[in-house]
């Protein structure tokens, strides 16, 4: 773990929820380096907060496919490659949601300290 501020060996992580990206049903136009900038700024409010460590997530993709495309990936990993250059202490993870292969790929790239894997990879759901 690259943070050393917490004392119990426990993480308090927080949620970067990206806003919708190119290709997805949601996108409105936005710039990518907007929505990689937008992320940057949420991660610094949480490391003022005090948070030990961050959780990438496309939750602004939504409706989620089991799959993403290509350029989900590429996006994703540029956002998260720009977090781990601007908050080299904290602890990155990654999830693109509903791709396991993607979040590892992702993550990889980024030089992230974990992923978490949704439902739909693990066979099981309970959801809204």
């Amino acid at each position: 773990m690259r943070n050393d501020r917490h004392v119990s060996g426990k993480l308090a992580l927080a949620m970067v929820q990206l806003r919708p990206l190119p290709g997805s049903y949601r996108y409105r136009g936005e710039s990518l380096s907007s929505i990689i900038e937008a992320a940057v700024n949420e991660a610094a409010a949480l490391e003022e907060a005090g948070f030990d460590g961050l959780q990438l997530q496309n939750m602004g993709d939504n409706p989620s496919t089991r799959r993403v495309g290509p350029e989900t990936v590429a996006y994703m990993t540029a956002a998260a490659i720009a977090i781990r250059q601007a908050f080299p202490r904290l602890s990155l993870s990654v999830m693109v949601n509903w791709d396991a292969e993607a979040s590892i790929a992702v993550a990889d790239a980024a030089g992230a300290d974990f992923i978490r894997i949704e439902h739909t990879f693990t066979g099981v759901a309970v959801t809204a």
